[in-house]
């Protein structure tokens, strides 16, 4: 997860915080020694509460029922392209719900309207959530 994490900050940049469930993944030694080595706060979503990061649950739903659950995989290598591209599909092709854009674009036009309202507010606070 870190090695993940650190390529996500090479290329948008140091999150404050990073806001995820309570899996071990995000709760083990190595996470903790991470996020303090790297400056970066762990915020954890209440146990039993997963709306409280309610999109990417969704996400993960999506992943499982559209990717994960159609196969069985035999290599570690069948899954990475079927996750590679799922995620291409996911991001790029696939029109959202509430613009026509294709999604890799309205997440583009989200993060520009984030990023204009903290302009606004004069405030450097980021965060990921995981």
């Amino acid at each position: 997860m870190t090695r993940v994490l650190e390529r996500v900050i090479a290329e948008r940049g140091r999150p404050d915080n990073v806001r995820s469930d309570n899996g071990p993944e995000f709760t083990s030694r190595r996470m903790l020694a991470w996020a303090g080595d790297w400056k970066v706060g762990l915020v954890h979503i209440q146990p039993g509460r997963p709306m409280q990061n309610g999109h990417v649950e969704s996400l993960h739903g999506r992943l499982r029922d559209e990717c994960l659950n159609t196969s069985w995989f035999r290599t570690l290598n069948a899954v990475r392209r079927s996750l590679d591209s799922w995620r291409e599909e996911y991001n790029c092709d696939r029109p959202p719900q509430l613009a026509r854009l294709p999604h890799a674009e309205g997440v583009q036009a989200s993060l520009n309207h984030h990023n204009q309202h903290n302009q606004l507010q004069n405030t450097e606070n980021t965060s990921y959530e995981w």
